[in-house]
């Protein structure tokens, strides 16, 4: 555990070599990656701006028989978009490939685009969210982050997607009660 928190810190910080040097100690002493690993390295190289080796870790995950779930592709569609690259594309690839997205997913972005002061982006995503159960816990979390990026446009928009009346309260509350 140690080592996977030593290889996060590297990679948040895009520093591979600092990474790398702890996967070799890894590797000498025959210390399984798991896939919290690979979604660091995937950070990494995307923070070091190498997005082609960042997109590998997937494939890398498949060879050491780790399933490459949506929420490792939305690590990278997320460091694209923190790189103020396009992501769009990714993550239309992702939709269309039937990936099941969730709320959070979308918030997260979203949360990330406002941050990033790409507006524009986020504001396309209020469309896009599927307001699965659990959608109204969800914009209680990320409504005031936000608000908190000075942009009121946005939060107001995902809050008028949730259509709030007494039944659909009744039955969130009900749904966390489980």
């Amino acid at each position: 555990v140690t080592f996977q928190y030593l290889i996060a810190k590297f990679c948040s910080d895009g520093d591979i070599n600092g990474a790398t040097s702890i996967l070799e100690h890894m590797k000498e002493k025959k210390i399984a990656m798991h896939e919290s690993v690979f979604h660091s390295l995937m950070i990494g190289h995307c923070r070091s701006d190498d997005f082609t080796s960042g997109k590998d870790m997937m494939k890398m995950m498949v060879d050491a028989g780790i399933d490459v779930t949506s929420d490792t592709k939305m690590i990278y569609v997320m460091e694209l978009a923190n790189a103020k690259k396009d992501f769009r594309e990714e993550l239309d690839k992702l939709v269309e490939e039937g990936e099941l997205l969730k709320d959070h997913d979308y918030l997260k972005l979203m949360l990330l685009l406002l941050e990033k002061g790409n507006k524009t982006a986020a504001l396309e995503m209020v469309d896009m969210l599927p307001k699965k159960r659990g959608f109204y816990q969800e914009i209680r979390n990320f409504i005031p982050a936000m608000l908190a990026t000075g942009e009121v446009e946005i939060p107001f928009a995902v809050y008028n997607t949730f259509n709030v009346t007494s039944k659909n309260l009744e039955r969130e509350e009900a749904s966390q009660e489980v």
